[in-house]
């Protein structure tokens, strides 16, 4: 598990969960959950098991915050 920590503007009105097993896994199962704050407490987001979708998601998170 890798925490990712911000304080900047984009971090604190995110919030994700990215899971890509590892390579020696049994299921090649990816997931992401992506949300933004839109308003005080109002929440917009999507979820994804594209595996290439979530390898982009993971990079961003990865890299961006």
């Amino acid at each position: 598990m890798t925490v990712h920590e911000g304080r900047s503007y984009p971090y604190r009105l995110s919030w994700f969960v990215v899971f890509n097993p590892p390579p020696d896994a049994c299921s090649d199962r990816h997931a992401a959950l992506v949300a933004l704050e839109d308003e005080p407490n109002v929440w917009d987001g999507f979820r994804t098991f594209r595996p290439a979708l979530v390898d982009r998601i993971d990079r961003h998170v990865s890299t961006a915050f």
